[in-house]
């Protein structure tokens, strides 16, 4: 039986820098990832608010020395007839990155095991218990024992809902990716680039490894139900876009890899926190990719939850979870009056339902 102040459940942003934290304060923690090597993740921006926080877990040296794309900005065409465009110039903590996220994930957790946190790889716990005032986690050949059990398993709210919490949904959105190369070193723009469309939204990003990403975003039930398997459909629809349109006609892309599904719904635990237990970034609540937060709010979650392991307190638990209700409010309040200053497609299912 070992013993720690937090089991982990997770090793993805939130887990990995609740982690960190927990540990640069003295506590001892462990984390459990399923997975044993970060797979293929789609390309996300960092945006420059989390740099001070990263920075106070320790690790913003290690993500300044990745070969991540500097990001000075982003165009968008939503709710109006021609682009606008906004830079990070005047940002105080200066531009955004486009990271590789599997690489990025990996680093977290990397500096999580050179700080001598065990990181238990192929592991995400058989069984929970709750024994007198903490938990016992059953392993494959272990048994650990922990004040805290935090929930880090993402979008599924693994533990929560083998806890017996349930998630709320708001929408169906999905997110259908591909990712393409350049003839040469044709493609340098680091910017984001946003459109609105009558039946969803789609954005294209340059990631590590000279690939641009394009995504589309649309509702589950409004795909075609073969189509959007194959590459020619989502090209199909961003030469059907006015910005993304013309950014491909002048580049020389060669589409290599098949779309990727992804759910991109936005939805929350009923709870976020109970007796001894906590949940943390897309486990508590999960945001539409249109608000750029996932990994900002992943790093503010886990440095919360870290609060409360640290402090072991019924106010800290209260605080972490008032917290994550403010978070949640501003960002309905904030996705509501987005999707309403689109208004060229109002009457359209996608838009209606927003």
């Amino acid at each position: 039986m070992v013993d720690f102040d937090a089991v982990i459940v997770g090793g993805g942003v939130a887990g990995a820098s609740a982690a960190l934290a927990i540990a640069r304060a003295g506590g001892r923690v462990v984390v459990l990832e399923a997975c044993v090597a970060m797979g293929r993740r789609v390309g996300e921006t960092l945006d420059p608010a989390a740099k001070p926080l990263l920075e106070s877990l320790g690790v913003w040296d290690a993500i300044a020395d990745m070969h991540h794309i500097p990001c000075p900005g982003t165009v968008s065409l939503w709710g109006a007839p021609r682009p606008a465009e906004r830079d990070f110039i005047f940002n105080p903590y200066g531009q955004a990155w486009q990271l590789d996220r599997a690489s990025f994930d990996e680093m977290l957790l990397s500096q999580a095991e050179q700080s001598g946190i065990p990181i238990w790889r192929g592991q995400s716990g058989e069984h929970f218990e709750r024994v007198g005032a903490g938990w016992e986690v059953k392993l494959t050949d272990e048994t650990v024992r922990a004040s805290w059990l935090i929930d880090a398993t993402g979008r599924r709210s693994s533990v929560a809902r083998r806890l017996g919490f349930k998630r709320e949904t708001l929408d169906q959105l999905v997110a259908i990716h591909c990712s393409a190369t350049t003839v040469g070193d044709e493609d340098r723009d680091g910017r984001l680039f946003l459109e609105a469309l009558p039946y969803g939204w789609c954005y294209s990003v340059l990631v590590p490894g000279g690939r641009r990403v394009f995504s589309l975003q649309t509702d589950a039930d409004l795909l075609p139900t073969q189509e959007w398997r194959e590459v020619a459909w989502i090209v199909r629809c961003l030469r059907e876009s006015a910005l993304l349109s013309r950014h491909i006609r002048q580049q020389r892309y060669t589409f290599s890899d098949p779309p990727q599904l992804t759910s991109a719904h936005s939805g929350r635990l009923e709870r976020f926190a109970g007796d001894g237990w906590l949940a943390v970034g897309d486990a508590a609540m999960s945001f539409d990719p249109l608000s750029g937060q996932g990994i900002l709010k992943a790093v503010k979650s886990g440095l919360q939850a870290a609060e409360v392991v640290l402090h072991n307190s019924q106010a800290s638990r209260e605080q972490f979870e008032a917290y994550h209700e403010l978070m949640w409010q501003d960002f309905v309040g904030s996705r509501k009056r987005y999707y309403a200053s689109e208004q060229r497609w109002r009457a359209n299912s996608f838009w209606s339902r927003r």
